[in-house]
């Protein structure tokens, strides 16, 4: 997935000011995590800065929570699976013919990858009472 150029929009996750014990917190690194997003017309790269901070006092390391995600690890935000899910559902269009048009914008989102997000989604979907209705 070709991400060079796209904007980018910064979110940095801080845990306490504190450690539990009372403890002064300082920084030993940072977890980074991207995802592909698409709002209105354009991809963009939504960058999740989460520092990784420990305790002057105890040692014990903590750091904030990644934010829940549509796909359980996966990297695609929430507004790039719906245009997903509309484009083959509404508009049949079929996952091949949306990665080729992804390629025009130098998105490398290969069809068996679209097929595993718009499988999750469905599984996701799902009622146990009832069928699914997106994805019948």
């Amino acid at each position: 997935m070709s991400r060079e150029g796209l904007e980018r929009r910064e979110q940095v996750l801080s845990p306490e000011e504190s450690c539990a014990c009372g403890g002064a917190l300082r920084q030993v690194g940072e977890d980074i995590t991207e995802e592909l997003e698409y709002i209105i017309n354009r991809f963009v790269v939504n960058k999740v800065i989460r520092p990784r901070m420990a305790c002057k006092a105890c040692e014990r390391f903590t750091q904030a929570d990644l934010p829940s995600r549509p796909i359980k690890r996966g990297r695609p935000g929430s507004g790039l699976l719906a245009y997903i899910l509309v484009g083959k559902k509404c508009n049949h269009l079929p996952l091949d013919q949306q990665s080729k048009i992804y390629a025009r914008d130098q998105i490398g989102l290969h069809r068996s990858t679209l097929a595993d997000w718009v499988g999750h989604i469905c599984i996701g979907m799902h009622n146990p009472r009832q069928p699914p209705a997106v994805c019948s």
